[in-house]
């Protein structure tokens, strides 16, 4: 659905499942697509910066989940 990410390692979607959110495989980014009523994305932006050390690039992100609020 996304040729811009190389794999992705978390994915959900918000309560009212308008808003699908992916982190990255090695990346501290979590990118945001809006749903629309036919399932197609639009929108993508950055959403999240996962904080870890400044050397940690590796990192691996083991799941996501989100609010009612939009709160990871």
């Amino acid at each position: 659905m996304d040729t811009g990410l190389c794999y992705a390692n978390g994915i959900t979607l918000s309560p009212d499942q308008t808003l699908l959110c992916v982190a990255g495989y090695r990346t501290h980014w979590v990118y945001s697509y809006q749903m629309q009523t036919d399932r197609t994305l639009t929108f993508k932006q950055l959403y999240y910066w996962i904080h870890a050390p400044d050397n940690k690039d590796d990192m691996v992100t083991d799941g996501l989940w989100m609010d009612h609020d939009r709160r990871r």
